[in-house]
């Protein structure tokens, strides 16, 4: 015996013979899943097999020879005919050798004499056909991702075309589902090198991964799908699922092809290395003109996919019926252009989450869009000439920008950095007041004071104080009483927590002092906001 196969398919077995009494024996002779098969169908005569033959698709045939309605040479014959893969052990008796002669030239692998037959001699077939499945199954795969590949990098060559029509004819399958797997991709912008090397590692990394469903597990291979090619094309890679005729149902692909997409967002996730998109059509294609024509249609949405976030898995029609490519007027750019420079950061905000909704949300337009990335540079552009903000600070905005994966996380960005102008108001501070800043607001429900913030940052205490009350117009412990304050009602209004909890939360130890400290910044007592009951304790 051999171990349990793990990570590779089991091998499905049809069995046939009129011998019920032997058919129920070579089922208990071996552990046929140890050996890495499966059994998918039991018949008393070739007829009957034969017209099960698509619903078991069965990689590996046991058949005797002499059975009633058709017999082991004509149901031989036929399956050659329609599925030449199909590896065939022939079951005979002395009497029979002739016939299994005639067998074994019409296909079949090899014969065992029926009264032969143990535990050890199965193994030894099943060991040889096994041997024989996976090296011819890895040629397969590396054979038509190469036909594949040159057909949609060539589709008027009329020899990549036949010999993709060739490939499919093999392998018996009539539904061919179509999608593409793009890598996180940070999007691109201005003066940002495009990384397309670490596009490339990613591509392959996919590929290698998602090309072991070819090899993968039972489970990986639901009944719908009989293979997958997988190849790396430009910034994506592109899936061809082969499936049977029961997916000619729109709903049954559709299912199909969505339980096949989350396989393989759940199997590229496993790494850690983070979610790509997946774009797939939702219907079927049978012939390779509609092949590269569903092709061309998914590579040519995939930018699209920005709007719905990266990391999803879309299907094509919803996307393109929400594709709606209008954009500004040269003139109107222009107005809000010029606008800006009298705009409040609030007004510049609120200006351009008008234009999100009209061109990222309600309808997708690449052309909107960046129109509207264009506008976000302006402002920034603009916060730097009203000296809310420094050059090493847009240039860090810049940065945060082209690792964006999505629209939203574009406008996210931005507006981050807009509240970000607000909060530290509109003043460009130096960078030691900047970093205390920070770790009042990293730290402020610690016990913490100027000479923390010294020590933690390597500066003097005395004189971060006096530098922190030059830029800021208030000294450390000020500003940070405020800022807890202003927390510590933010709090109160979630409604959340008590007045005790809020105020351990924002580093009092007393309640009392906490309480009389936020009525002296507020105005109101702590008890004014969110819940009561606890006498401010």
């Amino acid at each position: 015996m051999i171990n349990e196969t793990g990570s590779m398919p089991l091998i499905k077995v049809m069995l046939v013979d009129d011998d019920q009494l032997l058919l129920e024996d070579i089922q208990k002779l071996v552990d046929w899943a140890q050996l890495g098969f499966e059994i998918t169908g039991v018949f008393g005569n070739g007829q009957a097999a034969y017209s099960h033959l698509a619903a078991c698709r069965p990689d590996f045939i046991i058949t005797d020879i002499r059975m009633p309605c058709m017999d082991g040479l004509a149901f031989v014959a036929r399956v050659k005919e329609s599925m030449p893969q199909v590896q065939m052990l022939l079951l005979t008796a002395y009497s029979d050798f002739d016939y299994a002669k005639e067998a074994i030239r019409l296909g079949v692998s090899d014969y065992v004499l029926k009264y032969d037959l143990n535990e050890e001699t199965l193994t030894a077939e099943l060991l040889k056909v096994r041997s024989r499945f996976f090296s011819n199954r890895s040629i397969s795969v590396m054979s038509s991702q190469q036909k594949l590949e040159q057909f949609l990098s060539a589709p008027q060559d009329e020899n990549a075309k036949r010999m993709l029509e060739q490939m499919l004819e093999d392998y018996g399958s009539c539904i061919l589902g179509l999608m593409v797997v793009a890598p996180q991709e940070g999007l691109a912008v201005p003066g940002m090198q495009d990384q397309l090397s670490g596009i490339n590692r990613e591509c392959y990394r996919i590929r290698d991964c998602l090309a072991k469903f070819s090899m993968g597990r039972q489970e990986d291979f639901k009944e719908d799908c009989s293979c997958l090619t997988i190849i790396h094309k430009g910034r994506q890679v592109v899936v061809l699922v082969l499936m049977d005729d029961r997916c000619a149902s729109e709903s049954r692909y559709r299912q199909t092809m969505y339980g096949l997409a989350c396989r393989f967002e759940e199997r590229l996730g496993a790494d850690g290395q983070g979610k790509p998109t997946i774009l797939y059509m939702p219907y079927g294609v049978r012939h390779p003109d509609q092949l590269i024509y569903a092709y061309q249609c998914l590579d040519g949405l995939m930018p699209y996919t920005i709007f719905q976030g990266h990391g999803r898995i879309a299907e094509y029609e919803r996307i393109k019926e929400k594709i709606d490519e209008n954009e500004l007027k040269l003139d109107e750019l222009e107005e809000i252009r010029q606008g800006m420079t009298g705009m409040t950061v609030d007004a510049i905000l609120e200006e351009l989450e008008g234009l999100m909704e009209r061109f990222c949300r309600c309808r997708y337009s690449l052309a909107g869009f960046r129109q509207i990335t264009s506008l976000m540079d302006a402002a920034v552009l603009q916060y730097r000439k009203n000296n809310f903000c420094s050059a090493e600070q847009i240039q860090q905005f810049r940065e945060d920008l082209a690792g964006c994966l999505s629209a939203e996380e574009v406008w996210e960005t931005f507006t981050g950095f807009s509240h970000h102008i607000v909060e530290f108001g509109c003043h460009v501070y130096s960078s030691r007041v900047r970093k205390a800043i920070r770790f009042i607001h990293d730290h402020f429900g610690e016990d913490i004071s100027v000479q923390d913030a010294a020590d933690r940052l390597g500066f003097n205490g005395e004189y971060l104080n006096k530098l922190f009350k030059r830029e800021v117009g208030q000294g450390f412990s000020r500003y940070l009483t405020a800022y807890r304050m202003e927390q510590a009602r933010n709090l109160l209004e979630s409604g959340e927590y008590r007045v005790g909890e809020v105020a351990e939360m924002v580093g009092y130890k007393s309640s009392q002092y906490f309480s009389m400290t936020f009525r002296q910044i507020m105005g109101v007592p702590p008890s004014a906001f969110g819940r009561q009951g606890d006498g401010g304790k």
